[in-house]
């Protein structure tokens, strides 16, 4: 389970055909995923976890978030506001920080950092290091004119639906390549009449550059423009034309 208590202590909730005292393990990708989906869906989280000491009941309690600005091992590049450590036995030392760096929310994990509880803040500071040093951000609304065999118009532009995010890695190229859906293409993967604006008919893969999901990353692309389906007449003119 994502809290981490033995199958027992999850009581109804538990797992059937499972030990009571099996425990949830998760990888550093698994701990990434549900990071993510703790601060999309609940972003009022970080208000709490940037906290650096608060007021419970008269008793003051202290985060041992070290990252935090104002904080011992606070980093210059970025300003942590969360998320969460941890140790146990068989993980060791962990943190799953998150904060923001040029205006781009990032998360990283360490798992099982060796060399005292502080040692997990120091390979942190490395990862962010790393992305200072070796990572670039570039917001782009790619765009990728095609052929339409059959349409009014034999040609058309594919975007994308709005700006993204890459990161690349200083020194290499992004240089995507494009696949039109099978149902948006002909028999030769041409995309095919008609299309509506705004319609998704295929996709850019950035090869090199993965997702938590480990697959290169894909973004789907939409025409700028509506494209009719010529009529059978100039079809059939083209035909003769390409094969005279």
């Amino acid at each position: 389970n994502q809290v981490g208590l033995t199958n027992s202590q999850m009581g109804s909730y538990g797992l059937k055909g499972v030990a009571k005292n099996a425990e949830n393990e998760m990888t550093a990708t698994d701990v990434a995923k549900l990071a993510q989906y703790l601060i999309k869906n609940y972003p009022s989280l970080l208000n709490i976890t940037k906290m650096t000491s608060t007021t419970i009941d008269g008793t003051t309690v202290t985060t041992i978030n070290k990252m935090l600005p104002g904080q011992s091992d606070a980093p210059t590049q970025v300003k942590i506001d969360g998320l969460k450590t941890g140790t146990s036995d068989k993980a060791g030392a962990c943190f799953v920080s998150t904060g923001t760096y040029q205006g781009h929310r990032i998360i990283t994990v360490v798992l099982h950092a060796t060399g005292g509880g502080d040692e997990r803040f120091t390979q942190t500071a490395n990862l962010y290091r790393l992305i200072a040093n070796e990572y670039t951000a570039y917001t782009v609304q790619p765009s990728v004119a095609v052929t339409v065999p059959n349409g009014k118009v034999t040609t058309t532009t594919l975007t994308t639906q709005g700006k993204i995010t890459l990161w690349k890695k200083d020194g290499t190229l992004l240089s995507p390549s494009l696949a039109i859906n099978s149902k948006a293409a002909d028999k030769n993967g041409k995309l095919t009449a008609p299309v509506k604006k705004g319609q998704v008919v295929g996709e850019l893969t950035y090869a090199g550059l993965t997702g938590l999901d480990g697959n290169n990353v894909t973004v789907d692309v939409v025409p700028t423009t509506n494209v009719d389906k010529a009529n059978v007449f100039v079809r059939m003119g083209r035909w003769v034309k390409s094969h005279i």
